[in-house]
């Protein structure tokens, strides 16, 4: 890493540059990530959410790695244009930290914090994050990844990282699972967007020159990819397809779920088969994913040869109908 005169950080082997500018108008996404990779040389791992309101704040429980007794409240906030947090917030904290009976917390923002707001939020294990402190972080972070990997011995688990993570993420947003009717012609594109995102993240997985030997960096980097996975877990069991194309729906979320494990079997140096296991289930979805347009026009054609059908049905009756009432009329006008 580099820093260049102007006192932007330049990450090696990365096309990203952090400095203050940059925390002006971020997207909540984006600067989740810097949290998440700086909750993680913490030795910390998300537990679960507790409140979320869209691009402002992230209200989350963190556990530690090495005891799940120590837990934390991670509380994220967005400013406009990184302005100072609002008075409220820090008063805000603090009855989340009671309601949560926890003591400890990490405390990040993209804003500015003033003097009276810090020392309401400041605490023995409270760690406050703005910019500055988020930069330097990340550059000592990056720093220690630079240094050789010591390699790691593979381990077989009973419960797969990706499983764990599935499993509260989905009990955590159980509300955020709604119906939305998904018209057949919306299908395909929506199926199109989640391939794209899975391809896109195995083929990244597929240029790993050694997965016993990952360094911190890249280790952060795939991480924050099987987060960004989550949510769409949420999207697919959402969708609310007729009953010909559901498989679609469920095939969505096969393929999803085998990359987060994945994912996660290779970077918490879970065993080599469970590794080869996840890579060949995975490979298998997004072979029958190449098959989604075919399924849909299947259906389309279905739905034209019965609605044909039904069309030539009520066009007989039609005729029926037609015939009948004249037959009807002939009688009367002969006999009055």
């Amino acid at each position: 890493m580099e820093k260049l005169e102007t006192g932007e950080l330049r990450f090696m082997n990365a096309d990203n540059v952090l400095n203050f500018e940059k925390f002006y108008n971020i997207k909540m996404s984006e600067f989740y990530e810097y949290t998440a990779t700086i909750l993680s040389d913490f030795g910390y791992i998300f537990h679960r959410s507790i409140k979320e309101l869209p691009e402002k704040r992230r209200i989350e429980l963190w556990k530690s790695k090495k005891n799940e007794s120590d837990q934390a409240i991670v509380w994220v906030e967005i400013t406009n244009s990184g302005a100072d947090i609002a008075k409220d917030v820090p008063i805000d904290v603090l009855r989340v930290m009671n309601e949560e009976n926890l003591t400890k917390l990490f405390f990040f923002t993209n804003g500015g914090i003033k003097k009276d707001d810090l020392e309401t939020l400041d605490g023995k294990e409270h760690f406050i994050f703005t910019p500055s402190d988020i930069i330097e972080s990340v550059e000592l972070i990056r720093t220690k990844s630079d240094k050789t990997e010591t390699k790691i011995k593979r381990k077989k688990v009973k419960a797969p990282s990706g499983f764990i993570l599935i499993k509260n993420y989905l009990t955590n947003h159980k509300k955020d699972i709604t119906n939305i009717q998904v018209r057949i012609e919306q299908i395909h594109k929506f199926a199109d967007v989640i391939i794209k995102k899975i391809e896109k993240i195995y083929g990244t997985l597929n240029n790993i020159k050694d997965i016993n030997n990952i360094s911190i960096e890249h280790r952060d980097m795939f991480k924050k990819m099987q987060y960004s996975l989550l949510p769409d877990l949420i999207k697919i069991s959402s969708l609310q397809m007729p009953e010909d194309v559901a498989s679609i729906k469920e095939l969505l979320f096969d393929a999803v779920k085998n990359l987060i494990l994945y994912i996660g079997a290779i970077i918490e140096y879970e065993a080599e088969e469970d590794v080869q296991k996840y890579k060949e289930d995975l490979e298998k979805n997004i072979e029958e994913l190449k098959n989604i347009e075919n399924t849909v026009n299947e259906y389309k054609t279905k739905q034209i040869k019965i609605a044909y059908k039904k069309s030539i049905v009520l066009l007989l009756i039609s005729v029926i109908v037609l015939f009948i009432s004249y037959i009807i009329y002939t009688l009367r006008e002969m006999y009055g």
